[in-house]
This record gives C-alpha cells, sequence and structure tokens, in this order.
C-alpha cells in the first residue's frame, strides 16, 4: 500500500469523524424528533458502515504492508537449467552466480564459473597467473568483483574486477580465507603470520587486528552481515558475532555459518550447521533462538538465501540442483539444474540481485 493510499485513508477517517461531530446532530435532533429521527438515524447508520468499512480496509492495509515488510523478492531469476561454457573473460560484467568446483585430481586446479543475467551458460573466469589455484573464492555482494585467495603459503589476495577485467591485490596485504564486506571496502581475513583475525582496507592494504587466535581456514570462517558492520567469526568452540572493533556481540557456540550467504537479506537470521552432532538451524541474530532446519531428502546442504527462501544444493554428482524451501524446510521448489557434467561443486556464491534486499 503506497503513501498516498494511507493518506487518503487518513483524510477521509478524519472526514467522517468531523461528519460525525455530536453537536449539530444533536440540534437538529432538538429541532424536530419526529420527523429528523428517521433521517438522523440513517445518516449515523451510514456514517457508521462508511467507518467501519474504511478502517477495515485501514488494518488490511496494514497487515499487507506488514507481510510486505517479511516479504523479500530478488531483482533477478535463474534460469531453470545452468550449463558451462569453457571459453574465458575476464570481464563478463556483472555477475549473479558463481560455481566453484572442486579441485581435479592433477593440479589442484579449482575453476570457477560465472553467470551473468539473461544468459544460461555460465563462462569460465581464467587464472592470471599471480595467484595459482584457489583455497578460497567468492563472489562480492554487487557482482562487480570476485575474490581469490591462492593455495600459496604466501596467503596472496586476488580481487577481480569483473567489469574492467582489471586485478588488485588489496594493496598487497595478505591473508587467509579473505572474505569481501557487502559494500566493498573490507577485507576480512586470518592474518598471514599470526592467524589473528585482521580487517584489511581494500584500497591502501592497511591491516587491523580485530581478535586473536583466527579460524581454521575455510568458507565457513567469515560471515558479513548485509550492513558491513557486523560479521560471524569462527572461533574454537563454534562462532561468535564481531563487530568491526571485534567486539563480541553474541556467542553463537557449536554453530557454522557458511560465509555471508549464512545472514538472510533483512540481516535478522543466520543458516548455521551443527559441527558436533550435524543437523542445520535458522538462528535469530537477536537472542540466539535456533529454529531446526529440516533437510530436503537426498544429498542436501543449505547455501544461502533468495529472498525469505532457503537456497539448498542437493544431489549427487550428475545430478545437481538447486532448490529452495521455506525456512522450516518445506515447499521445496526447484530454483535451477547445474548440468555439470562429472564435475563436483565446491561452492556456490551469488550476488544481492538474486538474495534481495532487506
Amino acid at each position: 500500500m503506497s503513501i498516498d493510499v494511507e493518506d487518503q485513508v487518513r483524510t477521509a477517517l478524519h472526514e467522517i469523524a468531523d461528519d460525525a461531530r455530536p453537536a449539530p446532530l444533536m440540534q437538529r435532533l432538538e429541532a424536530g424528533r419526529g420527523a429528523t429521527r428517521p433521517r438522523l438515524l440513517r445518516h449515523r447508520s451510514v456514517v457508521g458502515a462508511v467507518a467501519a468499512v474504511v478502517a477495515a480496509l485501514l488494518v488490511a492495509a496494514l497487515m499487507s504492508r506488514a507481510e510486505h515488510a517479511r516479504r523479500i523478492d530478488p531483482a533477478e531469476r535463474l534460469p531453470k537449467v545452468i550449463t558451462l561454457s569453457e571459453s574465458g573473460t575476464l570481464s563478463p560484467g556483472r555477475v549473479l552466480l558463481a560455481i566453484s568446483l572442486a579441485a581435479d585430481s592433477e593440479n589442484d586446479n579449482t575453476p570457477s564459473y560465472l553467470l551473468t543475467s539473461n544468459e544460461t551458460e555460465a563462462v569460465l573466469l581464467p587464472q592470471t597467473g599471480e595467484v595459482q589455484g584457489h583455497w578460497t573464492q567468492h563472489l562480492s555482494a554487487d557482482g562487480a568483483s570476485f575474490v581469490r585467495q591462492g593455495w600459496q603459503t604466501q596467503a596472496d589476495v586476488e580481487i577481480v574486477d569483473l567489469r574492467a577485467g582489471s586485478v588488485d591485490h588489496a594493496g598487497g596485504a595478505r591473508g587467509h580465507c579473505p572474505t569481501l564486506s557487502p559494500d566493498g571496502s573490507l577485507l576480512v581475513a586470518a592474518d598471514y603470520a599470526t592467524g589473528d583475525v585482521v580487517l584489511i582496507d581494500r584500497v591502501s592494504g592497511t591491516v587491523n587486528q580485530i581478535a586473536a587466535e583466527g579460524p581454521e581456514c575455510g568458507y565457513h570462517s567469515f560471515a558479513w552481515a548485509p550492513d558491513s558492520e557486523r560479521m560471524v567469526v569462527r572461533g574454537r568452540y563454534g562462532s561468535g558475532l564481531r563487530d568491526l572493533h571485534g567486539r563480541l556481540l553474541r556467542e553463537l557456540p557449536g554453530r557454522l555459518a557458511n560465509g555471508s550467504m549464512s545472514w538472510s537479506p533483512d540481516g535478522r537470521d543466520l543458516l548455521m550447521y551443527r559441527s558436533a552432532t550435524g543437523g542445520f538451524a535458522v538462528v535469530s541474530v537477536a537472542d540466539g533462538t535456533a529454529t531446526a532446519l529440516p533437510a530436503p531428502a537426498g544429498d542436501a546442504r543449505p547455501l544461502g538465501w533468495t529472498g525469505d527462501r532457503v537456497v539448498w544444493l542437493v544431489g549427487g554428482v550428475g545430478d545437481q540442483r538447486l532448490v529452495t524451501t521455506d525456512r522450516e524446510g518445506r515447499d521445496r521448489q526447484l530454483w535451477t539444474r547445474l548440468a555439470l557434467g562429472t564435475r563436483q561443486v565446491d561452492n556456490i556464491t551469488w550476488s544481492r540481485a538474486l538474495t534481495g534486499r532487506g
């Protein structure tokens, strides 16, 4: 319901209230009790009926607005089938979704394929020759950059500008599992030398420690909130929610995230995995309450969100698919089928165009 319509409803209620003032009605009633009474009653009935209808419409509109506030609609849709093209480019343009494949046995190559809008083929993102192999890699929230960290012990950082095809290295900074903030300004990583949790300025390479004892490196190490002001950091016994100064805002014991994809678009919930006992849950950021998230039938793991729905990677090699469910694990729907042949998915990330905004 638009603001204009709300104003009209509000104005109509005021007009009804003005029309229903008791003083003029009482004066008319005293002036002619016999003849005026039926008309007065009819007038009151009409006013009351109109007020009831308008009030009902207003309540319905407010309920609709509340429902709309809970519903988050992505701006783009995926094709029903995604295939891979071996044609490669460093500048495909703004990307919707990135598919990173598991390393092959010959050279530990971990290729990534990028899907742009209105396409059904994901194109290969070539190696630059500067970072060999990739320990972690992910698409930025705006779909304009791709972040890779090499296998090498030096933990070199590589950020590919997918529009220009240029490459930068975060001012020469190094870090394990560097994860780019949604606003594109900072990387959170495990320090190359000490293993401490650090924030790296993407342009200058300035490094600031925010926590000690960084996590074991993996896709579950760091997860940025959509506001770029908070992040989930894996610790020794689970995870913790921290701000940009490293302050611990909430402990999430025994639970791991799947990178920044785990955050719901409105920043209220996290998809998390219980490392000790298994099983998935939707965890409230506000109070840490966890609601069990049953997995769809078959081999399945949750990757992230599209709007208010959870995205799962399901199926084995040769039959891998992305499906969505509601936050209770129900209403399973196909999001897209991955025609990858015998290749295995390592991780999939996508941009805000598919996630939606809270």
